[in-house]
């Protein structure tokens, strides 16, 4: 991808939308990440709009600009996002 993101890649991203099939997440490049559902669980109420949360990228598809992403292992949940 022409945005310098890499599968590894650990970035701070902000919930913008909490669905039941996943949580869409603003990565501060000009598309947002998604992360499944199925990589969650079953506890969607910790997370909510504002949230401030880390995370590592997993999957790029440049063809329809998607990143998907996981929770990254520690310091999941870092608070309010700022900016």
């Amino acid at each position: 991808m022409a945005y310098r993101v890499a599968i590894g890649d650990r970035l701070r991203a902000g919930v913008l939308q909490v669905e039941r099939w996943g949580i869409l997440v603003d990565l501060g490049l000009p598309f947002n990440g998604f992360i499944d559902r199925l990589s969650i669980g079953d506890d969607l109420e910790r997370f909510h709009p504002g949230l401030e949360i880390e995370v590592v990228v997993v999957q790029l598809a440049e063809y329809n600009h998607q990143v998907r992403v996981h929770l990254a292992d520690s310091a999941e949940l870092l608070g309010p996002a700022t900016g």
